[in-house]
């Protein structure tokens, strides 16, 4: 029983393709994301940071900040 050499490249190749269109829509999610981000940051900047938290709100967790070890 004789491989041929194509039998051997035929599945790996697709593991790969199928790995790589993965790795592409990974790529293309993120830029979309961080398109969207920017263009949030942006509009808050124009608006005065409308959807930002208020500073009283930054600190008020019950330890004030302190790290726990």
């Amino acid at each position: 029983m004789q491989m041929n050499l194509m039998d051997i490249i035929g599945p790996v190749a697709l593991f790969v393709g199928v790995i790589c269109i993965a790795a592409a829509l990974y790529f293309v999610i993120t830029l979309i994301k961080g398109a969207s981000a920017r263009r949030r940051e942006r509009c808050d900047a124009v608006s005065g940071g409308a959807h930002s938290r208020s500073d009283s709100q930054v600190g008020s967790r019950s330890d004030n900040g302190r790290d726990r070890h």
